[in-house]
């Protein structure tokens, strides 16, 4: 079959399957009864990253979810399932109370054993048979531990280390050796051994939205945290924020590292690209689901996607250059899971992956 027809079939199996969202929507059936694999994709991607992040840290969503989303993937062209680990809700969402504000590291921590959430969290020998397992899928598994930013469940387990000028969801970087030498165990844990629990290519390290004040002490720790993964193999993913944090202190790059390009204010494609880097458009007004939050998207707008997006598309610009390696949409639980289950996530989730993995597989 030529390009164009391949194209074409594709297109309509798209739509045929989005009509049948729309009536099993009406009729309301459960998303298990019209997320049927949609789309058969031929000849080779056009994009190496076709990818989905889910915020677990604020929301635990069980195993069997997790498996559930990469089979989902697998049957619409998508191979990568980045799996926020950590993060915390904000402090006005808890009555302005750091200590009663939500936070979670989602993983068994035997290092640290007090670190581990105890209102959901995966063992290490769960979390290892996963990652395996996705593989054999078709899916690689990025975990993602986040710092210094995001970093509630850290500071509750080592209060020395919050921060006293942007509040304890920030680690102090004033610390940066302490702390360094902290996660650098904690990192070890998870890839070190002959069996780690961390077996993929890929480590994502957070360091996103931290205070620009400190931009040389935050690019020092960016730095550090890549060769962190480094060391152990492993190659950095992070979320780009070095137009935020402008500064002279060197931050390692080359087409090795990836950045997800979130936003134009933390950093622009154009400054990623001079700096090196492969990048990932995960830009956050088309690409973003916050369920009931009001300020992104809480089911992405379909039909503007289908009519307007393509995967080099950045905020309106077009990107030709080959360091652009794919995109991903991202689902953000920052209302915790407040009046929402892991039922209505799959929905929201499921609905986007045939016309997201179409996009990314042929470009258009």
């Amino acid at each position: 079959m030529d390009t164009k027809k391949t194209l074409m079939a594709a297109a309509l199996v798209a739509a045929s399957a989005l009509c049948a969202f729309a009536g099993a929507k009406k009729q309301q059936k459960p998303w298990r009864e019209f997320a049927k694999p949609v789309c058969k994709f031929e000849g080779k991607p056009k994009y190496e990253v076709r990818g989905f992040m889910l915020d677990v840290g604020r929301m635990h969503h069980s195993m069997d979810t997790l498996k559930e989303i990469v089979r989902l993937m697998k049957a619409n062209g998508l191979n990568v399932f980045h799996v926020h680990l950590n993060d915390n809700g904000f402090k006005r969402q808890f009555g302005d109370d750091w200590n009663k504000t939500q936070a979670a590291f989602r993983l068994e921590c035997e290092t640290y054993p007090g670190l581990t959430a105890k209102d959901g969290h995966y063992t290490k020998k769960e979390f290892r048979a996963f990652v395996k397992w996705a593989r054999k899928m078709g899916v690689e598994v990025v975990p993602e531990i986040d710092v210094p930013a995001h970093s509630l469940a850290f500071t509750r387990y080592r209060p020395e280390f919050a921060s006293e000028k942007y509040g304890p969801d920030h680690l102090d970087l004033d610390k940066s050796k302490e702390i360094l030498e902290f996660l650098d165990k904690l990192f070890a844990e998870y890839l070190d051994g002959p069996d780690p629990v961390f077996s993929g290519k890929y480590v994502h390290v957070g360091t996103d939205e931290y205070d620009k004040r400190d931009a040389e002490k935050f690019r020092a720790f960016i730095d550090a945290m890549f060769a962190m993964v480094q060391k152990h193999g492993k190659t950095p993913w992070a979320w780009g924020s070095l137009t935020h944090a402008k500064g002279t202190t060197p931050v390692r790059a080359g087409r090795g590292i990836l950045m997800d390009l979130f936003s134009k204010d933390y950093y622009t494609h154009t400054d990623a690209l001079r700096d090196g880097y492969s990048i990932v458009n995960c830009w956050d007004q088309p690409l973003y689901i916050v369920p009931k939050a009001g300020y992104y998207n809480d089911y992405l707008d379909m039909d503007w996607i289908e009519k307007n997006w393509t995967p080099d598309n950045i905020r309106g610009d077009k990107v030709t250059s080959d360091q652009l390696v794919g995109a991903k949409f991202c689902l953000w639980n920052d209302l915790c899971g407040q009046g929402y289950t892991e039922e209505d996530n799959l929905d929201r989730i499921a609905k986007v992956l045939p016309i997201f993995g179409r996009k990314l597989w042929y470009g258009k």
